[in-house]
C-alpha cells in the first residue's frame, strides 16, 4: 500500500491482503505459485508494461488514488456483520 501510495507499483504473491489491496496488471502485479519461475515470469510481465511508458504512468495514477483509509475496512466490517445478525434472526438464531 506504501508503495502504491508513492507510485510504485509492486510485486507480490497473490496472498491475503495483497490480493485484495493489488489489482493485477493495473496497481501492480501478483503471482500465485510460490516460486522463483513464477516471480521470474511476473517480473517480465512488469518490465514489458513499463516500456509503455504511457500506460505506466497511468497505471502509477491509478495506484496513488487508490483509498486504503481505515473508514473503507469499517464499512467493509459493518457489511459483514450486518449480513451476519440478518442470517441469525432469518435462522432462528438471533442475538437473546
Amino acid at each position: 500500500m506504501r508503495a502504491q501510495r508513492y507510485g510504485t507499483l509492486p510485486v507480490a504473491r497473490r496472498t491475503g491482503g495483497l490480493n485484495d489491496t493489488i489489482d493485477d496488471g493495473i496497481t501492480g502485479f501478483l503471482f500465485d505459485e510460490f516460486s522463483i519461475p513464477a516471480l521470474a515470469s511476473t517480473i517480465e510481465r512488469a518490465v514489458s508494461q513499463y516500456n509503455d511508458q504511457r500506460g505506466w504512468q497511468g497505471r502509477m495514477r491509478k495506484a496513488m488514488a487508490k483509498n486504503f483509509n481505515w473508514q473503507r475496512s469499517a464499512l467493509k466490517y459493518l457489511a459483514v456483520y450486518l449480513k451476519a445478525l440478518e442470517v441469525a434472526e432469518r435462522t432462528g438464531r438471533g442475538t437473546d
